[in-house]
């Protein structure tokens, strides 16, 4: 894809603007896409977290702050050795 150097110019814009066939919205388009959000489970479903999701949490976390501690002792070590 070359990208265009030159800008284009408001005249260029409107000309090309009135050239474009747009195609006909749908009758009721709007109230379906509505009617297809308010159909959607609510958040409260969605983003309640169960018991294996901590687990996991938890079990993800615990070698990570291993990992973390030992970077950690093992740069304590080595200052402290000289």
């Amino acid at each position: 894809m070359t990208k265009h150097t030159k800008p284009i110019t408001d005249d260029a814009l409107n000309e090309l603007l009135t050239n474009i066939e747009t195609p006909p919205v749908p009758e009721y388009f709007s109230h379906n896409v509505m009617q297809a959000i308010e159909a959607l489970p609510s958040e409260d479903i969605v983003t309640k977290p169960s018991w294996w999701q901590w687990l996991a949490l938890i079990g993800g976390g615990v070698p990570a702050i291993m990992q973390l501690a030992t970077f950690v002792f093992s740069a304590w070590h080595i200052a402290s050795v000289g």
